[in-house]
C-alpha cells in the first residue's frame, strides 16, 4: 500500500507544474514492486476534482539494471533475477523508478 503516497505526490506535483492547463495524457511509469492496479485507484482519487482528472493514463513499467558478478553483463530485471548470460547473481545499478510521471499532453496538443 506505499503506492497511495508516492501517486498521491506525483499527482500534486504534475498539477502544480501544469499551473491549472488540462491534461489530456499523462505515462506514469512504475517500477517491479508498485502494484499498478493500486496505483491506478491512488492516481483516480489524487487528481479528481482537478485539470489532470479527465486525461488517459498510461502506465508504463520499469525495471532495474542489474550487473552479474560474475561475467559483468549488465541486464533489466528484478533484485532476484539471474544474469541471462551466465545464470550469476547480480546486483542493481540503476534502480526503476517507484513511481514517477514522465510525460504529459495538454488539451488540444497533438
Amino acid at each position: 500500500m506505499h503506492e497511495r503516497g508516492m501517486v498521491s505526490a506525483a499527482a500534486a506535483n504534475l498539477i502544480e507544474t501544469v499551473s491549472g492547463r488540462s491534461l489530456s495524457e499523462v505515462t506514469v511509469a512504475i517500477g517491479p514492486t508498485v502494484s499498478a492496479e493500486i496505483a491506478a485507484e491512488a492516481w483516480m482519487s489524487a487528481v479528481l476534482g482537478t485539470t489532470a482528472e479527465q486525461a488517459t493514463v498510461h502506465w508504463v513499467g520499469r525495471s532495474h539494471v542489474l550487473a552479474c558478478f560474475l561475467c559483468g553483463w549488465e541486464y533489466a530485471g528484478d533484485k532476484l533475477d539471474v544474469c541471462p548470460q551466465c545464470g550469476g547473481n547480480g546486483l542493481v545499478v540503476a534502480a526503476a523508478p517507484e513511481v514517477e510521471v514522465e510525460d504529459w499532453r495538454f488539451e488540444g496538443e497533438s
